[in-house]
């Protein structure tokens, strides 16, 4: 059974893969060895614990670009080499804007990349899977950077502070039409997606009527945008002042209309009220469940696992952290029959998690406009495998952790499975600007001149399943030893380029070797797992 008691079992480099590869994009082997050296419980704490300072702004990459035969100039007059997140969305046609966007996510993903030993990057990508807008789409680049921004400062604050904030966001308000909602014509999207996405979910237990999206959105009329400078902005006037009634599902709570600039606390009462239903607890638990452990909720689990641990939500004041705890030391979330090896990868975790796992070098940070353009190109690689990181196909969000019974076999199809794997080969001989090295990426490894330690070591970081002894043993001999049946092929091969590195047929003797074992198992079906 399901059961949230604190992990006792062994801590090992399986152990330890799994849960960097759940919380992080792949698993460094530095990192692996790092946390080996601590408990599980240690461990844990360690990667909960966020950094205290935020990653560096995106930076203006494109002055100068061409645009249709057009050289692009900042409509802000930012210039190049410097950020561009405190500009306006004033620019005739969109180019600026256009380009801001292309910098943000190559910004985005360069983060992803260069994240420290915590689960701050993968917070911030979850909690986007959660509060979905698009950069395309919404209110500019400078309005979609302080929302992924929010994500990052209030990941661990009480979810009630989230949501505020959220539902003020500039990016936010165009997205779901905040900005057109007035007491004169309430527009009901931001409302009804507040409860049936963002709160309490669509499901059994959550039983909010059409009225109560009505009268939600009677609430937030007037909560818009100040256009020029793309920041919030309550209008009084345009807020309707009358009471608003919700259904028993909400304890029949009724909201005192209020006028002048005290309409804004409204808000805060809906948001109060949304969070004091038990749904919504459960909701965001099993929201997390599927994002990090596994998408089928089992009865067992609904009873063992969601409800407990929402519970634990709610009596913390929606403070995250304890619930991540919780789930992250106990037995369930080492579940080698349920859990572990049990989720595919998203196409994010794919592309950063190679690049992480092999320590590939990314271009210098000068030039900054090939340095970011470079960054756009691992992004757009991640797209056409189905993920468009801030650019989900709907407000919903990515299919895969919520559409059912596929969920994450969504990410794997037959226009998407040669990519996929076509990336990992692409990438190991030389693809992307050269940025793979199968030599850097074997020497991470102490026991390199081992072949059959190296390998058990190898699989184990980038395998989430283990691999049976007779299966390496294949594996070396057709690969490692080319062949060959003695260990020392491998040995003498390696030290043979140690010891003479500029010689180039002894470096070509042992990256061939490695660039061959390499494209053999990012090919596996094992590797698509997380």
């Amino acid at each position: 059974m399901p059961s949230l008691n604190p992990y006792s079992g062994v801590w090992g480099r399986k152990e330890v893969a799994h849960l960097l590869r759940r919380t992080m994009f792949g698993a460094k082997p530095a990192d692996v060895t790092f946390f080996m050296g601590k408990t599980m419980a240690q461990s844990v704490d360690a990667l909960l614990t966020l950094p205290t300072n935020p990653p560096s702004p995106p930076l203006n990459n494109y002055e100068d670009a061409d645009f249709n035969g057009t050289p692009v100039k900042d409509a802000d007059g930012v210039a190049k080499g410097q950020t561009w997140i405190n500009g306006t969305y004033g620019d005739q046609g969109g180019v600026t804007n256009s380009y801001r966007g292309n910098s943000l996510r190559s910004w985005w993903f360069k983060n992803l990349y260069n994240q420290d030993r915590s689960i701050a990057e993968k917070l911030v990508v979850f909690w986007h899977t959660h509060f979905c807008t698009e950069i395309r789409a919404g209110g500019g680049a400078t309005a979609a950077y302080r929302l992924i921004e929010l994500f990052r400062t209030y990941s661990y604050t009480p979810l009630k502070t989230l949501m505020i904030e959220v539902t003020k966001n500039p990016q936010m308000c165009h997205y779901l039409n905040g900005y057109l909602n007035t007491k004169y014509s309430p527009d009901e999207n931001y409302a009804r997606e507040l409860q049936e996405l963002f709160g309490v979910g669509k499901g059994a237990g959550s039983q909010y009527t059409e009225s109560d999206v009505r009268e939600a959105a009677r609430v937030l009329t007037g909560h818009s945008l100040n256009w020029p400078n793309q920041t919030y902005q309550f209008y009084d006037t345009l807020h309707d002042t009358g009471d608003k009634q919700f259904s028993a599902f909400y304890g029949n709570k009724k909201i005192t209309g209020k006028s002048g600039t005290a309409g804004a606390d409204e808000l805060t009462e809906l948001i109060d009220m949304i969070l004091a239903t038990d749904e919504c607890a459960k909701y965001i638990v099993r929201r997390l469940y599927r994002f990090f452990v596994y998408h089928e909720i089992s009865s067992a689990v609904e009873t063992d696992i969601i409800e407990p641990l929402a519970a634990i939500y709610k009596n913390n004041g929606y403070n995250l952290k304890p619930v991540l705890e919780k789930l992250f030391k106990s037995e369930h979330f080492y579940d080698t029959a349920i859990v572990v090896g049990a989720m595919l990868k998203s196409p994010v975790d794919n592309v950063i998690g190679f690049m992480r796992e092999n320590d590939v070098t990314p271009p210098p940070s000068s030039p900054i406009d090939a340095h970011y353009q470079w960054w756009l190109e691992m992004y757009y690689t991640a797209a056409i495998q189905g993920m468009f990181l801030g650019d989900p196909p709907n407000v919903a969000g990515y299919p895969a952790y919520y559409q059912s019974p596929q969920f994450y076999q969504i990410w794997v199809n037959s226009d998407t499975l040669p990519k996929r794997v076509a990336y990992a080969a692409y990438a190991v001989y030389g693809g992307y600007s050269a940025m793979y090295s199968a030599i850097k990426m074997a020497e991470q490894y102490s026991s390199i001149t081992d072949p059959t330690a190296f390998l058990t070591e190898l699989l184990e970081n980038i395998y989430p399943i283990p691999v049976l002894p007779a299966t390496i043993q294949t594996m070396k001999v057709g690969i490692l030893l080319s062949g060959q049946t003695q260990d020392y092929y491998w040995t003498n091969a390696w030290n043979d380029y140690k010891n003479d590195p500029t010689n180039a047929t002894k470096k070509q003797t042992v990256e061939t070797r490695l660039q061959a074992l390499m494209y053999y198992l990012t090919q596996s079906s094992h590797y698509q797992l997380l």
